[in-house]
């Protein structure tokens, strides 16, 4: 189970992993919220971030903007060494972001269908990691 550890005692975090649940659509008239908070926690995370994985568990909508900043952030992150993974995709987001051809700009190999197998993903990939 994954859960806010700062709101959930007795849970620990996974270093390097930052796992963000954006609980509102991802629309142009909040994107600016999604980007500035997870900026200002992969910033304060020690040990450095390596990998994030968005859980889209509780977005429904996501518009052309909202997808302009996932794909602006799958960029930047990846230009910084961070992974961006995108799980838990509702079925009507996943539809709209494959029709926009984003999934291969995000990557298939970083779009999994829940938020365990981007862990799974994560600490495999990791494993083969000389650090």
């Amino acid at each position: 189970v994954y859960r806010d550890v700062d709101a959930h005692e007795g849970y620990r975090e996974i270093p390097g992993l930052l796992i963000y649940r954006f609980d509102a659509p991802l629309i142009f008239t909040n994107c600016d919220s999604l980007v500035d908070d997870l900026t200002a926690r992969i910033q304060a995370a020690d040990p450095a971030i390596q990998r994030v994985i968005l859980d889209f568990e509780t977005i429904e909508e996501v518009d052309t903007t909202g997808l302009d900043v996932l794909l602006r952030l799958t960029e930047d992150l990846g230009g910084e060494g961070i992974v961006l993974d995108v799980a838990h995709l509702r079925s009507g987001v996943l539809s709209f972001i494959e029709r926009m051809g984003a999934v291969e700009r995000i990557g298939r190999d970083h779009v999994f269908t829940t938020v365990r197998e981007a862990v799974a993903a994560s600490a495999s990939s990791s494993e083969g990691d000389p650090a």
